[in-house]
């Protein structure tokens, strides 16, 4: 075996060695965007994040990622209006907006849940999501719907 064919085996083998010890993750690894809804819930964040899931679901809303042990959730890209599953070409306006919560443990056994509401300012596809996402302002539909599925969230200690 010559040092070309012995370098390409080492390569093959280290590949297929550290591609079946990686782990993959829901939560994506940045944060919250600045302003998001922020309460601490009397509950763990894994039976945050699954109430949140039931509550999304009753109303229609598709949930694309959830990992209570990573303390997540992620929403469909949803229409406001008809609560359906909007397609890239909706996005740009307003009314499509998607839901992320961020839900992180605070000992002794309590969490504190970030829910945010964005839309995308533009539908260039060519552009990550993230890039172009903007926090709902105060008062508009997706920010109401975020505050009442905070209300009813095991662990909530405001009145509804």
């Amino acid at each position: 075996m010559n040092t070309t064919e012995r370098g390409l085996l080492l390569v093959i083998a280290g590949s297929a060695f550290f591609g079946g010890c990686s782990a993959v993750a829901v939560r994506p690894h940045y944060r919250p965007l600045p302003g998001a809804v922020t309460d601490t819930l009397a509950a763990s964040p894994e039976t945050v994040i699954a109430a949140l899931g039931r509550a999304l679901e009753e109303r229609r809303v598709g949930v694309k990622r959830r990992s209570g042990e990573e303390g997540y959730l992620e929403s469909e890209w949803f229409d406001l209006v008809s609560l359906g599953i909007a397609g890239t070409q909706r996005r740009g306006i307003e009314r499509v907006v998607k839901l992320r919560a961020f839900a992180d443990p605070v000992p002794p056994s309590s969490t504190e849940l970030v829910i945010e509401a964005v839309y995308r300012r533009t539908a260039d596809p060519s552009v990550p999501d993230r890039l172009e996402e903007l926090l709902v302002p105060p008062g508009h539909p997706a920010d109401s719907l975020v505050r009442e599925l905070l209300q009813t969230l095991p662990g909530n200690r405001r009145e509804p």
